[in-house]
């Protein structure tokens, strides 16, 4: 016959293991198919670099909070302009919550403006209860364009569009409790497609933001900071070049 002792400590790891099991969510996300062209010729674009990251955040009594990653992931598109994502289930028990980034999908190919594409819960937040998501850009064909001048001001104002859009590879929050930090190791090819265009604004005489150059000259600090242990900016690139 067991103890009292014994019969409360499995009750009490009965209890614990109801409550977590209840405070989990899980989520599944459809799979994700579009088409990128010229937005002047119409052909198909190869090599567009393609992200998707599902964001989650906490509220407070000032606003959303930025939590951290569920998931990121990156791909190229092919000869026909296509990019693909496979579905996937995801369990989360952070009491966080997905909004419009789920996913959020960057699209973008030096020489062109970047595209984004979210979610939009017009309905008053009542999508935020759906366990199962759909990605905003799936099924569309994405028109990416030149863009129409070489003035500094636009690039600098795409650069900086872009950079903000890529924020969550500095997010190192460990007080936030962050899920998953180094995000730079999951999206390496649209860093270095970001400083290809980098390196064409400075040959026309301009100094862009550089995402880039800001993970490499903070490799160690960021690195160290990392809640999870982590490679360090400057293993994944080298003089630009995918390792």
């Amino acid at each position: 016959m067991k103890s009292p002792a014994m019969l409360v400590r499995g009750m009490a790891a009965l209890v614990a293991s109801f409550f977590l099991a209840s405070c989990t969510v899980t989520y599944q996300f459809d799979p994700i198919e579009a088409w990128v062209v010229d937005a002047e010729t119409g052909k198909p674009i190869e090599g567009a670099v393609v992200t998707a990251n599902w964001e989650l955040v906490k509220g407070s009594l000032d606003g959303e909070r930025y939590y951290g990653q569920l998931e990121v992931k990156e791909t190229v598109t092919d000869q026909n302009g296509r990019f693909f994502f496979e579905g996937f289930t995801k369990e989360d028990d952070s009491w966080a919550e997905l909004r419009e980034s789920d996913p959020q999908v960057l699209i973008f190919k030096a020489g062109y403006e970047f595209q984004r594409f979210t979610n939009d819960y017009r309905d008053g937040g009542a999508g935020l209860k759906k366990l199962r998501r759909t990605a905003a850009v799936n099924g569309k064909k994405v028109t990416l364009k030149k863009p129409s001048t070489n003035k500094d001001d636009v690039y600098r104002a795409h650069s900086r569009l872009v950079s903000s859009s890529l924020g969550f590879v500095r997010q190192v929050m460990p007080h936030l409790n962050e899920i998953n930090n180094c995000r730079w190791q999951e999206i390496p090819r649209m860093i270095l497609e970001t400083r290809k265009q980098e390196q064409t604004m400075r040959a026309m005489g301009m100094d862009p933001p550089s995402m880039y150059d800001y993970l490499v000259a903070n490799s160690e600090s960021i690195t160290s900071a990392a809640r999870n242990p982590c490679a360090s900016p400057k293993t994944l690139f080298v003089e630009g070049k995918q390792q």
